[in-house]
């Protein structure tokens, strides 16, 4: 992993696999991801604090139930607003723009404060930003500096959703005897598994 996050320039948002430099955007990340990249900007501002239903989120993701998900709920349950509060976050966090920390970022519910407005947003640019953004800042930190717990001297984490790297990488990789399923989303196609067969 490391080794794709070492060939991505994200000022000029180009990596290089295997001596080839491809340019990348939110429209690769939304073909790869199966994310929209249409719509208006992630909404990140006002206040959290003095809103019931966003502190309500923070609760119960603090508790034992939120933090396993509650979103594995009966199939026939609707799904409501407090549903969609909880699994916008947790797929988020987990799969889109993973954080480092294991915490989500609170300014993150403020996109949630009407739920109607959520399919509205553009999440394959924010997450593709997102990710330049901390491959940026993990780029900038010394990577010499030894500690009892590291003692190589690396840096182990990166917040954004390096899933992509990966799954663009062998999307590249594939050679005619390698057969994919395109009317699948890549990140779907390769599966757990199948890497491993390249």
């Amino acid at each position: 992993m490391r080794y794709l996050v070492e060939c991505v320039d994200p000022a000029k948002c180009t990596i290089k696999i295997h001596g080839k430099t491809l340019k990348i955007s939110p429209n690769d990340f939304s073909r790869v991801m199966g994310l929209k990249n249409a719509g208006k900007e992630v909404d990140f501002v006002g206040p959290i604090k003095n809103n019931s239903d966003l502190m309500s989120i923070v609760r119960e993701f603090s508790t034992r139930e939120g933090k396993s998900m509650m979103v594995l709920k009966d199939k026939e349950a609707p799904v409501d607003e407090k549903f969609k509060r909880l699994f916008v976050p947790y797929t988020m966090c987990t799969i889109f723009t993973p954080f480092a920390f294991l915490m989500i970022p609170q300014k993150w519910l403020l996109s949630l404060r009407d739920t109607s407005l959520i399919s509205s947003f553009n999440g394959s640019t924010h997450a593709f930003k997102y990710l330049m953004d901390e491959i940026s800042e993990f780029q900038k930190i010394p990577q010499d500096t030894q500690t009892s717990n590291n003692p190589q001297g690396r840096q182990t984490y990166i917040s954004g959703c390096v899933l992509f790297q990966q799954v663009l990488y062998f999307d590249c990789m594939v050679t005619p005897n390698h057969y994919m399923d395109r009317s699948m989303y890549p990140v779907e196609a390769w599966g757990i598994d199948r890497p491993t067969k390249l």
